[in-house]
């Protein structure tokens, strides 16, 4: 597995299959282009879902779902990102949305 080089903060994470190598294109990394690649929980009811939609496609892009109460068909924010780079600012926003949620929750 390759270095995350997220920060997530309060959360936990639970899966984690990311095989992509930042300084590669992704092009070259269709196979590590998974719908699942990271799940980070965030007290008893939210997780972060990082993905690749849709799975292996070299057209498509990565989501970060926000998800709370294990409602996986009405995420509470989805934020989508073309590229490595990008990817680290949806994961910050996410991370961020997860964060207050839990905190509101308490």
């Amino acid at each position: 597995m390759n270095k995350l080089d997220f920060a997530f903060g309060s959360g936990i994470v639970r899966y984690c299959d990311w095989r992509i190598t930042p300084e590669l294109p992704l092009q070259a990394q269709l196979a590590a282009l998974k719908e699942d690649l990271i799940q980070v929980e965030y007290g008893d009811s939210v997780m972060v879902d990082v993905g690749w939609y849709p799975q292996g496609d070299p057209t498509g892009e990565f989501v970060v779902y926000v998800i709370a109460e294990r409602k996986w068909n009405d995420p509470v924010a989805a934020f989508r990102a073309s590229t490595v780079e990008r990817l680290s600012v949806a994961v910050a926003e996410a991370v961020q949305t997860a964060d207050e949620l839990v905190r509101h929750r308490a």
